[in-house]
């Protein structure tokens, strides 16, 4: 290269065409890595203000907070329109979009709260939402995320706690008071993420709320009754008939340091409610509220573990909404879900039939196949003649069957065909040529010429 550049009239010094190599190394880097290279996707979560603008900083208006029924442990929710917006200089397509919010705050849908992951210790509850807009142009307009229904925040505020002794026994105390000031300030961690982007793409969206929607009444001590210790096991209430309604797995007391609670709820024809509390696998308590006030008034507990309920003991404490069952879906999409089964359930049994009719062949999975023609009426014996019988011997099979099977260069189709009424008759063998005899290697001609 060097002497090539020499021709051409150029006479560069080493130093010069080793300092030439070094500019043209750092303005590469600079594409690669360096200031010059393109900017990326810069996605950005929005949410619907109340002055009608999207915009990372939301204000709730109080006209769009909606009431839940009482005793929730959350009082009112407010709704969330989330748009997404591309600042960059390269289109992208997200399929993810995870919030992480503060534990004292909730996301729901309109068929209830979404499942979360939380861990001992973390203040924010993550949320994975699978999402499908369209692809994101640079500096276009913010795109709703239509796919996804509108979520709702809901403040739970609990009036009731739940700890764990050393017997492992949940025990209710009151929630110590809340500030509604600070609580109305909800800040979310979001992330996006898709198979087309380099990057995850992370921000932060701030919501303001009217505090007055989560102010809750102070929770007075609640009344202690004596304890009654029975072995080998205490007597318990009378119950007719129970009918399970439901269950429900949830996070009770500090949501730093919550305590899962499975609780199965049980009612009775009179419309009393029998709750039993589940803590590290096993029943640990039992909850009565007999006369469905929503009040209960007697509580059991095993403190050994053992599956006896030895203590006993009056109370009167307001069920908690975390212990009572989720909504249950509506009716038509019951209806739906029931239809559904019935259909699948019939074509089940059509499948069944079909795999069980052997005499189909092989080929009745698949589509639907024209009957087989009826064969024609055989005309009447005549008179005094003997009626002909079938004589069926055991271990010998049908000559025409046996014909079929042989027939192998009528193809795989004949059985079919067979059943279908047609004849099966072999493929005609190609008349072989009279080539006459055959050299045996090349015959040899005066000259040098070979064919």
């Amino acid at each position: 290269m060097h002497y090539v550049v020499q021709r051409l009239g150029f006479h560069p010094a080493r130093g010069t065409v080793a300092l030439f190599f070094v500019v043209a190394l750092l303005v590469g880097a600079g594409f690669w890595i360096g200031p010059f290279r393109p900017r990326p996707a810069e996605l950005r979560l929005l949410a619907l203000s109340g002055d009608g603008r999207f915009s990372p900083y939301v204000g709730i208006p109080s006209a769009w907070v909606d009431s839940l029924p009482a005793g929730s442990e959350a009082p009112a929710r407010f709704p969330l329109v989330l748009a997404v917006h591309n600042a960059g200089a390269r289109a992208a397509q997200p399929t993810q979009l995870s919030l992480s919010v503060p534990a004292r705050y909730r996301v729901a849908d309109k068929r209830g709260p979404l499942d979360a992951r939380m861990m001992m210790g973390n203040p924010l509850a993550r949320y994975d939402l699978p999402i499908s807009p369209p692809r994101l142009q640079p500096g276009a307009a913010p795109t709703v995320l239509a796919a996804m229904d509108t979520l709702w925040l809901e403040p739970l505020l609990p009036s009731l706690y739940c700890t764990a002794l050393s017997d492992s026994v949940p025990e209710f105390i009151p929630a110590p008071p809340v500030d509604a000031a600070a609580l109305s300030r909800v800040r979310i961690f979001y992330s996006f993420s898709g198979r087309a982007i380099r990057q995850r793409q992370t921000g932060l969206l701030d919501v303001q709320v009217d505090p007055r929607f989560i102010r809750r009444p102070v929770t007075t001590t609640l009344p202690v009754f004596e304890t009654v210790i029975t072995k080998p096991e205490a007597p318990r209430p009378v119950l007719t008939t129970l009918r399970y309604a439901g269950s429900r797995l949830s996070a009770c007391g500090d949501p730093s340091q919550p305590v899962q609670l499975h609780a199965v709820l049980w009612e009775t024809p009179e419309g009393g409610r029998f709750f039993v509390l589940y803590h590290g696998g096993a029943p640990r308590k039992y909850l009565y509220d007999l006369n469905r006030d929503s009040i209960i008034e007697l509580e059991m507990w095993d403190s050994d573990a053992d599956g006896r309920f030895e203590a006993r003991r009056a109370a009167r404490i307001t069920i908690p909404g975390f212990l009572m069952p989720l909504p249950q879906p509506r009716e038509d999409s019951v209806a739906v879900s029931a239809a559904l089964a019935a259909d699948t359930m019939t074509l089940d049994s059509a499948w069944l039939r079909t795999f069980h009719d052997t005499l189909g062949g092989p080929l009745r999975f698949g589509a639907p196949r024209p009957r087989p023609r009826a064969a024609p009426p055989r005309p009447p014996p005549a008179a005094g003649a003997q009626p002909r019988t079938a004589v069926v011997v055991p271990g010998r099979v049908d000559s025409a069957a046996l014909r079929i099977f042989h027939t192998s260069e009528a193809g795989p189709l004949r059985f079919q065909r067979a059943l279908e009424g047609d004849t099966i008759r072999p493929r005609p063998r190609p008349r072989p040529r009279d080539e006459g005899p055959r050299l045996l290697g090349v015959p040899y001609r005066p000259g040098g010429q070979r064919n």
